[in-house]
């Protein structure tokens, strides 16, 4: 019962430290762009990357669309 208890734990940790994960890289291009400068091609490219591996590890232990369907709406 205690073990179900931790890996219900940590698969909340694992999920929020997901949101917390590709909201940072989106607050990083949003600041870029406030202060007037384009986020380069490759930087993009790689973030998306990023996002969808941490979304693939989000969703290998809580089964929610919404942080796939979150992410991947903003260019």
């Amino acid at each position: 019962m205690e073990n179900e208890k931790i890996l219900e734990a940590l698969k909340d940790l694992i999920w929020i430290n997901a949101v917390i994960a590709t909201e940072i890289i989106r607050v990083v291009e949003n600041t870029k762009a406030a202060l007037g400068s384009d986020v380069p091609a490759s930087c993009k490219d790689e973030h998306r990357q990023i996002l969808q591996k941490v979304i693939e590890l989000a969703e290998k232990w809580r089964k929610e669309d919404i942080l796939r369907e979150h992410n991947l709406k903003h260019p």
